[in-house]
């Protein structure tokens, strides 16, 4: 499992698609758990106990609570920031899917769906996020297995 419970029930607090020259950014500790998107560029995690680095078309989930500095060169992501009532991973998790387009359209149309704010959007906006965690437990199962 990538995640560590298939039970979990998320709050989205916001949904941000972002974009930038380059960064270097010192976290602090945040509340909330992100997990991102990558649609361009480059970054890296740089954390106590080591540094992780985040491709074009990864996945990354960052736990609540976590110090670390992140930086970049040129990057545009989609950023979901959300509370969870089950524990989450204590790391950063990098996930490189197989068909990142999937995943990109997810991202986006959660991001329109936030924005436009329309009547049920939050339903909507949970569902889509659950889509992208659903996913992501079926693909990490089969390339765990051995079928990928």
């Amino acid at each position: 499992m990538f995640l560590s419970n298939d039970t979990i029930s998320v709050k989205i607090l916001s949904v941000f698609d972002l974009e930038w020259e380059s960064q270097n950014l010192n976290s602090g500790k945040r509340p909330y758990h992100a997990i991102s998107f990558r649609c361009v560029g480059n970054s890296s995690f740089i954390m106590e106990n080591g540094t992780l680095d985040v491709r074009r078309g990864d996945i990354a989930i960052v736990p609540a609570n976590l110090v670390y500095t992140h930086k970049s060169g040129r990057e545009k992501l989609y950023v979901v920031h959300f509370t969870a009532d089950q524990p989450m991973p204590m790391e950063i998790l990098r996930f490189k899917p197989s068909n990142p387009e999937y995943y990109e359209k997810k991202f986006r149309d959660l991001y329109t769906a936030w924005n436009k704010k329309q009547v049920g959007y939050e339903y909507e906006c949970k569902v889509l996020l659950y889509k992208i965690f659903l996913e992501i437990e079926r693909e990490w199962a089969r390339k765990s297995s051995g079928g990928e």
